[in-house]
């Protein structure tokens, strides 16, 4: 890995702390989270902050070891500039996907799936013959 200043680090980083004040402060959560509704009446920051957020410890377990799986390596091929720009860009079209399918509602959203499974993906396509583990048991190429 080299270089200990990696993007992925700090995502991971910036992750785990939102969710150590999710469950440490009250409202946070309803504030940083996507609210259709509530975050195209003002609150835009939703639309980047709801990706920080998550539901509970499986919830951010699972993403955060799926980034760092496959988030290492990718930055490393791609650099930590256009990673980032990956991950934030696809972070906010889910959001605004999310938007476009539910209308103004008030149901929330959170997590950072839609970000890392962007990260997946272009990981796909750039390693297609790389071997995952799915289950940890059955090796499968990327593609």
């Amino acid at each position: 890995m080299g270089n200990l200043m990696k993007v992925t680090y700090y995502l991971i980083a910036v992750n785990v702390i939102a969710f150590i004040l999710q469950v440490s402060i009250s409202g946070f959560t309803e504030l940083f989270a996507l609210t259709p509704a509530i975050a195209v009446s003002g609150a835009y920051w939703q639309f980047l902050t709801y990706m920080f957020m998550h539901g509970g410890i499986t919830h951010i377990f699972i993403n955060m070891f799926v980034l760092a799986i496959f988030g290492f390596q990718f930055e490393g091929a791609i650099g930590p500039r256009r990673f980032l720009g990956l991950y934030l860009a696809s972070g906010i079209f889910s959001a605004f996907f999310y938007l476009l399918l539910t209308g103004e509602s008030f149901i929330p959203m959170l997590g950072a799936s839609g970000a890392v499974f962007a990260v997946l993906a272009a990981y796909a396509f750039k390693f297609p013959n790389n071997i995952i583990f799915i289950g940890f048991f059955f090796p499968l190429p990327a593609k």
